[in-house]
């Protein structure tokens, strides 16, 4: 390719835009995460308890993100079967571990979460899968039915844990993934009316989803009501922050997993509207650079993995962000790179990580006004392709 058509900068060949996005809300997350735990950890004598936990997660995040970014994502294609088997057996460990408030989520005490891993290696398993029989998903017996039947035992998994929202963000992402590698869009409305009963019947049957629903209702019709606290407390801590917010650290108030599912609100009341805003302008600057490296990359495999680790991360940050304005149920799926948590934070900076290999490999837009399209057809992914002026 021609020498002028590559974006270069200091970081090098790098996307410069998503890394620096990745790091400015790595940095958003830190203050988020002090500004939230602060008041809560002054009882024990460390303000910064829960702040330097963040703070050594990030600085071994961010070696993790730069030496996945260093690793070529062939590499992945190679490891997608073992990475998937070794996924499934800890998701299955998982299942035999002592409940914690009321699931089974974590290994090695809490340490790892084998639902994040998961997020990864299915991802980089379904890119894999979907690239090698790209000119065959139309076919019923060899496309859907077996890519249904894998993301059925992941995320089938998950909910056992009992986490029915992960489950629900790892299926989804399959589905985009399945639909962006080529298959009908008719084959895509069976996948949603199936997944959508199947979920549905999963809520039913969960006492828990249940009353996570009945408190959404609850604050739909009043959103002062002191019954549920969580909902309505957040939502009262966002508002406190106005427009400008009123500092790391300001906050005095308790609200459950706020540091966690609630980190929106932290941001809020620590930096306003404008903090909210910023952070939202933040992941659409990565949608859009995650899909235009997608669309820029070299082969189907990297093509598919690219847009995967996007839809994964936007689609999550999109459910955490609707959970914390009440649009959504509290669904326990973390803010990327901004919620606290080891486990979250790694596998999202690896993911990144992916994204930064795979933007070397390709041609970066040098000028703002060329105008994508969306290629389709039997045989091909649909992943946008930014033209050349």
């Amino acid at each position: 390719m021609p020498e002028q058509d590559r974006r270069f900068s200091l970081f090098g060949a790098y996307d410069a835009t998503l890394l620096v996005v990745v790091l400015v809300l790595l940095i958003i997350g830190l203050l988020a995460v002090y500004s939230a735990t602060v008041w809560l950890a002054a009882s024990s004598g460390n303000p910064a308890y829960w702040f330097r936990k963040q703070l050594i997660w990030a600085a071994l995040g961010v070696p993790v993100m730069l030496t996945v970014s260093r690793i070529p994502y062939t590499l992945w294609r190679r490891l997608a079967v073992p990475m998937l088997v070794g996924t499934l057996l800890m998701l299955f460990v998982v299942l035999l571990m002592p409940a914690i408030f009321g699931s089974r989520r974590f290994l090695l005490g809490r340490s790892v979460q084998p639902s994040e891993v998961a997020k990864f290696a299915l991802v980089v398993y379904a890119s894999t899968w979907l690239a090698s029989r790209r000119d065959r998903l139309n076919d019923v017996g060899y496309g859907l039915i077996p890519f249904s039947a894998i993301l059925g035992l992941v995320g089938g998994m998950v909910a056992l844990q009992p986490d029915i929202g992960t489950a629900f963000l790892l299926v989804s992402v399959g589905m985009v993934l399945f639909f962006i590698a080529g298959a009908e869009l008719k084959q895509l409305l069976v996948t949603v009316v199936v997944g959508g009963a199947t979920f549905a019947t999963l809520i039913a049957a969960s006492a828990h989803a249940r009353q996570r629903i009945e408190e959404l209702l609850v604050v739909w019709n009043n959103p002062d009501a002191e019954r549920w606290s969580q909902l309505t407390r957040a939502l009262r801590v966002m508002r406190m922050g106005g427009v400008w917010g009123q500092g790391p650290g300001a906050l005095d108030m308790y609200v459950p997993a706020i540091h966690h599912d609630f980190i929106l609100a932290a941001v809020g009341h620590a930096f306003g509207l404008v903090g909210v805003s910023t952070v939202l302008v933040l992941f659409g600057i990565l949608a859009y650079r995650g899909y235009v490296i997608a669309g820029h990359a070299p082969d189907p495999f990297a093509q598919l993995m690219a847009a995967g680790m996007t839809t994964w991360l936007i689609l999550q940050a999109l459910v955490n962000m609707g959970v914390a304005v009440a649009v959504l149920p509290p669904t326990g799926i973390t803010l990327p790179f901004v919620s606290y948590g080891g486990s979250s934070l790694l596998v999202s900076l690896a993911a990144a990580g992916v994204l930064l290999n795979i933007s070397q490999y390709v041609p970066m837009r040098t000028r703002g006004d060329a105008s994508t399209h969306v290629r389709r057809g039997h045989g091909r992914t649909r992943v946008p392709r930014t033209e050349r002026a």
